[in-house]
């Protein structure tokens, strides 16, 4: 496997060592790489997926979501506190993912399945622009409003960010967006935004307690 180039993954454990697995990407307990329960744990996976990209390959960074119990673990998901069925969906969704779901049911009800049909619409409409670029734009510390932007000059909508507040209390952030790498042009007006001269959106942000916002950046429309 190693003169063929191929990662693979490997539970830790006696097959860990009895296949050979001794440096990274290594061997994983799923725990892991599991969005587990409360708001904590799952900022944290997030966190971990956004630093995982500077050190492993893209192939090596993974995770998935237990809605039921797995290995005595699984997320928060009710009706009352349906913010944190949002974050966790779009830690998987909104960082790219195709969604890894480990459960019997994906909904506890009316609030959690508007939650789960508008990540998997985001997911189908920005399925284009997810294949391109992912860029870092604020990194999750479960404090402050963190941020990623995935670009696909390509696609019919180059640029698409994820914005996350962890915080039950609203937030006020001034972000970022290297839309260059989406085929933006510097000084152009991209929706309200007109960009620097480096071809930078900064968006000054009100963020509601727990809010998941995601923000297109489309092409203008030729006027014929």
């Amino acid at each position: 496997m190693r003169r063929r180039g191929a990662y693979i993954t490997i539970p830790r454990g006696n097959s860990y060592l009895l296949m050979g697995v001794n440096q990274l990407p290594g061997g994983y307990a799923e725990e892991d790489f599991c969005h587990s329960k409360g708001m904590e744990q799952i900022v944290n996976c997030r966190a971990r997926m956004y630093q995982s990209r500077y050190g492993t390959p893209a192939c090596a960074a993974w995770a998935f979501l237990a809605i039921d119990k797995y290995h005595r673990n699984s997320i928060e998901m009710s009706e009352e506190r349906p913010w944190i069925y949002d974050h966790a969906l779009g830690g998987l969704f909104g960082y790219g993912h195709s969604g890894l779901l480990h459960g019997t049911r994906l909904f506890a009800g009316p609030r959690t399945k508007e939650i789960f049909l508008k990540w998997t619409a985001f997911h189908r409409r920005h399925r284009e622009t997810l294949l391109g670029d992912f860029i870092h734009v604020a990194q999750p510390d479960g404090v402050h409003v963190d941020a990623v932007l995935h670009t696909n000059p390509d696609a019919e909508i180059p640029a698409v960010a994820v914005v996350f507040n962890p915080l039950d209390k609203g937030q006020r952030a001034s972000l970022a967006f290297p839309l260059a790498y989406a085929g933006f042009k510097g000084g152009e007006l991209v929706g309200a935004a007109r960009l620097d001269d480096a071809g930078r959106a900064i968006l000054h942000l009100e963020m509601n307690p727990h809010e998941v916002r995601t923000i297109e950046f489309a092409k203008a429309r030729s006027v014929e």
